[in-house]
């Protein structure tokens, strides 16, 4: 789409990486059905303004992925009898279960779920039930086993993505030199108070080989967090991301959700004692244009705000990238396609801003 006072996208929409459940229907619930699976999905896609979304499982008892990776992977091979394109469905993204057990690092996921090795023949039996449709695991860089786990993970088509950790910067650099590309949502998934130099996010930050996740939806990164970010990683190894949580969309309350209590005030999600975040209540659309809004520059003396060719980079490119899609593929594949998303400017002094296409241009019944 585009509107008349910006540029045209040259994409048709995003593609988020990390999507845990849309309102009320878990990804990572053992009662998850093939239907509420992929209505949720449907409504994160139309929603979040994505042309292709990565679901994602926390970290949860081995009964659990027993039951949601077939159904997953099913629907996902049979997208379209559920009214799903094939191909906007990319995968699944499992989070965990190799992660920290340090409270604070480990922020929502169940402690008595958390696997202490990060285990090869684990993922093997993981990659099976998901009927090979792993796509990224995120795992702590300091776990026992990660070197020989990330040899693994590439030889079945998964990409490692370090998070919810602790780690040294020596665990990083031995996760990363196995294989490992990625960070999830750095910034996040870590303890609040942390050495101010031996710490997982300036050897994250200062390493080449990895890419960093960012939940740019106002609440997980203050915009002074998200500029230096960039800044250090260049918008070449940034992707946006919503994380967005399994109420996300829901009126505020308190549910069970991710195997405890979590509260929602607006697009706000936290545990219910209010010590963490437990994902985003934001979708792909809304973290986009809150990274579009900020007056940062994505490096020294340029002008402020990022451009729209940046925004494409880190919403739609990069992701593709970081699971080895090829982009111009899946822009071959949406060719003809209607996008849902337009850019418009609001006046010429003000950010670029995405909103769906419909609210300029109604187009009734238009299949998607």
């Amino acid at each position: 789409g585009g509107g008349g006072n910006a540029a045209r996208m040259t994409v048709p929409d995003f593609v988020d990486l990390q999507v845990n459940g849309y309102l009320g229907t878990s990804f990572s619930d053992k009662e998850l059905t093939r239907q509420t699976f992929a209505d949720a999905c449907k409504q994160i896609l139309d929603d979040g303004g994505c042309s292709c979304i990565l679901p994602t499982v926390i970290t949860s008892p081995h009964e659990t992925y027993e039951h949601v990776l077939p159904v997953m992977a099913d629907v996902i091979n049979n997208s379209s009898d559920y009214g799903i394109a094939r191909g906007r469905l990319l995968g699944i993204h499992m989070e965990g279960p190799f992660i920290s057990p340090e409270a604070g690092a480990r922020g929502c996921h169940p402690l008595e779920s958390v696997l202490p090795r990060a285990d090869p023949s684990l993922l093997q039996k993981y990659q099976q039930l998901a009927q090979g449709l792993v796509r990224l695991i995120t795992v702590a860089a300091e776990v026992e086993g990660v070197e020989a786990f990330c040899h693994t993970a590439r030889e079945l088509g998964v990409a490692v993505s370090l998070g919810h950790q602790v780690a040294s910067a020596a665990d990083i650099n031995r996760a990363a030199s196995a294989g490992a590309t990625l960070l999830t949502h750095l910034g996040n998934g870590m303890p609040s108070s942390i050495h101010r130099h031996n710490n997982p996010l300036w050897p994250g930050l200062a390493d080449d080989r990895l890419s960093a996740m960012l939940i740019t939806d106002g609440q997980h990164l203050p915009s002074e967090v998200i500029a230096a970010f960039v800044r250090a990683k260049g918008l070449e190894r940034c992707i946006v991301t919503s994380d967005c949580a399994p109420v996300a969309g829901l009126p505020d309350g308190e549910y069970e959700a991710l195997g405890g209590r979590v509260s929602v005030e607006g697009e706000h999600v936290r545990s219910a004692d209010r010590q963490y975040l437990a994902g985003s209540g934001a979708l792909m659309l809304a973290c986009v244009n809150h990274l579009a809004s900020l007056p940062f520059s994505s490096r020294p003396g340029a002008p402020p705000g990022l451009e729209l060719r940046d925004l494409e980079e880190v919403a739609f490119f990069n992701p593709l990238r970081a699971l080895g899609e090829d982009p111009h593929a899946v822009l071959a594949a949406w060719a003809g396609r209607p996008g849902l998303l337009s850019c418009v400017r609001d006046s010429p002094r003000s950010g670029l801003r995405f909103v769906r296409a419909s609210q300029i241009n109604p187009a009734p019944g238009e299949p998607r």
